[in-house]
């Protein structure tokens, strides 16, 4: 399972990674271990996503109510979503890279910091 992790740097610059997670257990003791060390960063939401895969046996789609083939490309969250429907489809859209921004700045106000500019 994947999750979005959404960071706080400690000079302020904030910022989102994605992790691959095993299972919701392996993400708690990760969310865990990062409270801990809270002087590097501090933990200021999560999201976990589902994944894309090949069916492995005749299902439904949850939202459409289309049989899906056994190989056929889905979205997977808990519930299997066929290629037509709304949720693989937004699932599937290229996402937002506004955080790459809030990395570079906290890196130039780091450097600024650093060098007394």
């Amino acid at each position: 399972m994947k999750a979005v992790i959404y960071m706080r740097g400690i000079y302020g610059g904030s910022f989102a990674q994605t992790r691959e997670f095993k299972n919701n257990k392996h993400l708690d003791n990760w969310l865990k271990f990062m409270d801990k060390n809270q002087d590097r960063v501090k933990i200021i939401g999560t999201k976990t996503m589902g994944k894309f895969m090949q069916s492995r046996f005749k299902s439904t789609c949850a939202e459409t109510g289309i049989v899906i083939k056994k190989g056929e490309s889905i979205y997977f969250d808990g519930k299997a979503y066929c290629s037509r429907s709304k949720a693989y489809q937004k699932a599937n859209e290229p996402t937002d890279i506004g955080h790459v921004e809030a990395q570079e700045n906290a890196y130039f106000d780091n450097f600024c910091y650093r060098n007394n500019i």
